[in-house]
């Protein structure tokens, strides 16, 4: 891949500033362009963007070779057609939508991922951690799966120490925030270890600490082919933060923490011990994220999270909402 490529960041929130940031140590040849509304407030990722827009026009007649969206998820879909329509090829952050948009403009999403390269960022999919996992599945060696626990939970006012997070994207309705929609990595990435999974129960709230206009709690309870008795439990109104996936066995269990990197085994008669231990920083998932999007867009690999993947990943979260909403 030449160096000399351009690329346009939609959005500047704090997963556009970590993508500039990641973008620029790793690729440092490309230049960024950030297409943003209204004021671009001052900040160190700032200065790492040449380029600076305000209009959908400006963003093309710059030529970009590739286009990031990291945008509220409510402007996803809109923004993706809209530069899949020019057929530059586009990252699109997680989640691909809010779950209101029209069947015809996903049905046109699909039809455009056919020709132009589209991809979604699940950054997990692309963890070292995921990838022992899935080996250590395939071996099939601690016996049946009787039990698939996956929990994360976190305080949302920690996630950005700078902002005022009740006007953050998180914690507004209006521009896909909430929990089943913000932590909707726990959600694609049992689907893409187990499922397909099928929804049984789901329940989410307001607990009120938090004073937003959200659910910043959720449970699920789900089904697939090889577990019946699968718990997602999602929640950023809680400390200290927590984010693993547990699986049972009958014969041992196998604890996947998120937030350290780590694999642990525990078996009967033995001290839970270290399977897996990553050696790489938080960063790392990232920069493979991105490695593969731009071999995606060259047609040298495939893609890690397709389109037709994060929809399955937002038909599974609107199934939860409106069980929820029914609960």
């Amino acid at each position: 891949m030449k160096d000399s490529k351009r690329i346009l960041i939609i959005g500047f929130g704090s997963i556009a500033r970590k993508h500039a940031r990641i973008l620029n140590q790793n690729w440092p040849g490309f230049e960024i362009g950030i297409y943003k509304k209204g004021i671009f407030f001052k900040s160190d990722e700032l200065n790492l963007c040449k380029r600076k827009f305000t209009t959908y026009q400006e963003c093309i007649e710059w030529r970009p070779n590739y286009v990031i969206i990291a945008s509220p998820c409510s402007f996803h879909l809109n923004q993706a057609l809209f530069f899949a329509k020019q057929g530059i090829p586009t990252f699109i952050e997680k989640p691909i939508g809010k779950g209101n948009e029209s069947k015809s403009s996903w049905d046109e999403l699909f039809a455009y991922s056919k020709t132009v390269p589209i991809m979604v960022g699940y950054v997990f999919r692309h963890d070292e951690c995921l990838k022992e996992l899935e080996n250590i599945l395939s071996l099939n060696s601690y016996g049946e799966i009787i039990d698939i626990e996956s929990y994360c939970g976190s305080w949302l006012p920690d996630w950005r120490p700078n902002s005022d997070y009740k006007k953050t994207v998180s914690a507004q309705n209006k521009f896909g925030g909430g929990v089943l929609l913000e932590l909707s990595h726990e959600i694609d990435l049992i689907n893409y270890l187990f499922g397909p999974i099928e929804i049984k129960y789901a329940s989410s709230m307001n607990t009120n600490s938090l004073e937003i206009d959200v659910e910043d709690i959720a449970l699920i309870q789900a089904e697939c082919l090889s577990c019946k008795f699968l718990t997602m439990k999602l929640n950023f109104c809680t400390k200290p933060q927590e984010r693993y996936i547990k699986i049972r066995f009958s014969n041992a269990n196998i604890t996947w923490d998120l937030n350290n990197q780590i694999i642990r085994i525990k078996e009967p008669e033995c001290k839970e011990s270290i399977l897996y231990k990553s050696e790489n920083d938080l960063d790392y998932k990232y920069v493979k994220q991105f490695e593969n999007f731009f071999k995606f867009a060259e047609n040298i690999e495939s893609s890690r999270c397709s389109v037709y993947d994060a929809f399955e990943s937002l038909n599974l979260i609107c199934c939860a909402k409106k069980m929820s909403s029914k609960n």
